[in-house]
């Protein structure tokens, strides 16, 4: 599954739906989830992005942490993010294996359009959870298996690596199993990426917090 992810995957539109993954706004990509940051004022010491791709994520939420931790299954993208912020403490891990980090340790995990590549989104899912402290925030971003995608999913997705997409009960039953609060959540087209459409059940970006 890594070699999946190497510079074909970022680079092209044959594999993903990305033709440079380098030069997109990402300003606008990443638009929704500083909101969650900016409005509901989340900091802290800790975040560790899941799925940080080349950093661009982590490099908009320094400033919100004294400590930003990522990692990604491509090393492609983890040489990439390296000079991107070399100030993050960055690692080549498979989120589908064994997390080398403790349980209830970071403030805030951000896991955006990640768990959707994984073959088991419960299992990884829960093991990300874990990882939070009580308190802290969770925060992904998902595609739905929900109409619009069901209609109209093989004009806007070309992404091969696309394994787990849920229906939004169960990514809900899921949310409540691991005992999160849904502080907020919003829905988005993600086609074309840099102009979202709101309000359409294709995508979720969801706010979640640890209250146990």
């Amino acid at each position: 599954m890594k070699q999946e992810f190497g510079r074909n995957y970022f680079y092209g539109g044959s594999k993903s739906n990305y033709f440079n993954y380098e030069k997109m706004n990402h300003a606008k990509v990443f638009k929704g989830i500083i909101y969650f940051f900016d409005k509901h004022r989340i900091t802290g010491i800790r975040l560790l992005d899941a799925g940080c791709a080349f950093g661009f994520l982590l490099k908009k939420l320094n400033p919100y942490f004294k400590e930003i931790n990522g990692f990604d299954i491509s090393d492609f993208a983890i040489k990439k993010a390296r000079k991107i912020i070399p100030e993050a403490n960055l690692s080549i891990i498979d989120l589908e294996g064994v997390l080398p980090f403790p349980d209830d340790h970071f403030d805030c995990i951000t896991a955006v359009d990640v768990l959707e590549h994984t073959r088991d989104f419960r299992e990884n899912f829960e093991k990300l959870a874990r990882k939070l402290r009580k308190g802290g925030y969770f925060i992904i971003s998902t595609p739905l298996d929900e109409w619009p995608r069901r209609s109209l999913g093989f004009i806007g997705d070309r992404d091969k690596t696309h394994r787990s997409i849920l229906r939004e009960k169960e990514l809900n039953n899921i949310i409540k199993k691991n005992k999160l609060n849904v502080i907020e959540r919003r829905y988005f087209s993600p086609f074309p990426i840099l102009y979202r459409i709101p309000n359409i059940h294709w995508q979720i970006e969801i706010l979640l917090q640890k209250v146990f």
